[in-house]
């Protein structure tokens, strides 16, 4: 984040900020369209443009409709000015993207987690070597590298991590990655990323009221209230996979029993199938794909878990309806494509649990980007990096 000691330094920096989300947010936009829109006069929104033109993160793409005078030439953002590289860490996987601003796909590769190691600096040194040599692979862009999105289930402090699902502690993520890019590093957690996704690409575009919940190999939400991310008081709001919802229930990776999260993610799909088939002694693992494959084959067993797993889904986003009355909830589903398997059993529990002067106006849905929200996730951190409201430092 910018911080600068003056006003006109301040102002001039805020003005391109605005300038440039609103040309993203409006795919085609004139130039006299964003002056009137940001109430700018002329002169200024024509020297933002030469700017952003020169620095290509802005396109002219045509002529717009004529209102009596001269037609408008239309702007675009320009998606193909920079890469972004996108990082997905989940227990199962590591999944690396190299995208252009709008998500588009130039390289991928998914590595298997290192389960067995607690200590993940080797396998952060192999992800930053993988990305390296790819990069170099690339076309030439522009602004090069714009930046670095990585997505962690956990809890993210000052660029240092602490994840139950990783098994890791005080993990310093975003120096390892620093000290070999030179571009923004940002990390955030992956319910933050979903919702900052879906406002950017998807269904939370313009909405002022959203809680964004985060099935994975976590459960965690992250949250708009009045167009803005609640983040709490030291940043770690959303922790809603560990609200209770059973006093003596099953023992979660956080060492409490009975919290959602052990109830509906991943682990517990899978937990609760291996307990229904008796499956623990299999010399083969029970993944999530066994799971979800099995389910779509019609198999009892596995129809029942993910049965189980919706009501409970259902049952906790009914108490974050309750709780926090919000226009829209996204419920971004990390679980495989069983989505149709899951809606049945979360909406009877949801119409019993949520109250209805609540539910009458509020709309649930799945997300309509998961195939694409870990580049989609990922690439929005990076673009809510750079459109970041800039900070002025106080005189001493």
């Amino acid at each position: 984040m910018k911080t600068y000691s003056g006003n006109h330094s301040f102002l001039k920096e805020l003005n391109i900020i605005t300038t440039l989300r609103l040309i993203q947010e409006k795919i085609l936009i004139s130039r006299a369209a964003l002056a009137d829109t940001l109430g700018l006069n002329r002169s200024t929104i024509t020297a933002i443009i030469n700017e952003l033109l020169q620095q290509q993160l802005v396109k002219e793409v045509g002529i717009g409709a004529s209102k009596g005078g001269r037609p408008p030439t239309l702007l675009q953002f320009n998606s193909d000015a920079a890469y972004t590289i996108s990082i997905d860490w989940s227990f199962e996987n590591v999944k690396l993207f190299i995208t252009n601003l709008g998500g588009d796909l130039f390289f991928s590769r998914t590595l298997d987690a290192d389960k067995t190691n607690n200590n993940p600096v080797e396998q952060i040194h192999q992800v930053i070597q993988i990305l390296t040599d790819a990069y170099q692979q690339l076309p030439s862009k522009h602004m090069g590298l714009l930046g670095i999105g990585i997505i962690v289930p956990g809890i993210v402090e000052q660029g240092v991590v602490n994840s139950y699902s990783l098994n890791w502690s005080s993990v310093p993520l975003v120096s390892y990655f620093s000290d070999k890019f030179e571009c923004p590093i940002v990390v955030n957690n992956d319910a933050n990323a979903g919702l900052i996704a879906e406002s950017y690409f998807g269904s939370a575009k313009g909405e002022q009221n959203v809680c964004y919940i985060r099935v994975g190999s976590s459960l965690s939400a992250a949250i708009i209230v009045n167009g803005q991310i609640v983040q709490g008081d030291d940043g770690f709001a959303g922790r809603v996979g560990h609200n209770t919802i059973d006093l003596n229930g099953r023992k979660c990776v956080c060492g409490n029993k009975g919290c959602w999260e052990a109830y509906t993610s991943e682990h517990a799909l899978i937990q609760r199938y291996v307990e229904l088939t008796g499956t623990k002694s299999r010399s083969e693992p029970i993944t999530l794909e066994t799971v979800t494959t099995a389910a779509q084959r019609s198999d009892p067993h596995a129809i029942r878990a993910v049965h189980e797993l919706s009501e409970y889904l259902g049952l906790g986003t009914a108490n974050l309806v309750n709780l926090l009355n919000p226009k829209l909830i996204v419920i971004g589903n990390a679980l495989g494509n069983i989505e149709n398997l899951m809606v049945p059993s979360f909406e009877g529990v949801f119409r019993q649990r949520a109250l209805p002067f609540l539910r009458r106006n509020v709309r649930v849905q799945f997300s309509t980007i998961t195939e694409r929200s870990i580049t989609l996730g990922a690439t929005a951190l990076v673009l809510d990096a750079l459109f970041s409201t800039p900070h002025i430092k106080p005189r001493a």
